[in-house]
């Protein structure tokens, strides 16, 4: 009969021996699980997510907003392909989260 752990590579040897230790051993901490009364509902979970995403795109819009007087003319082009793009993404999420 063939040992399970044999059949392991190197890498899958490795991980399980460090495992076996245990998460103190790895330097991990252990978080205790969450009280219910403190768990986000999904729905404000994607909110948060898109509101983030929403003002780090806004957030991109102004950095190269103000690289762009300071580029080389080659280069403009590209940046205002950024600046689109972002302005886009921030017009998307704000769009998603007033249907909601």
């Amino acid at each position: 009969m063939r040992h399970w752990y044999l059949s392991l590579s190197f890498f899958e040897a490795t991980r399980w021996r460090r495992n076996r230790a245990g998460p103190q051993a790895q330097g991990l901490r252990i978080q205790p699980h969450p009280d219910p009364a403190e768990v986000i509902p999904m729905s404000k979970r994607k909110d948060r997510i898109v509101r983030l995403i929403e003002f780090d795109a806004r957030a991109r819009v102004a950095a190269l907003a103000n690289s762009y007087p300071h580029t080389r003319p080659e280069e403009r082009e590209e940046i205002m392909a950024g600046i689109q793009f972002e302005r886009w993404l921030a017009d998307t999420c704000a769009f998603c989260l007033e249907k909601d």
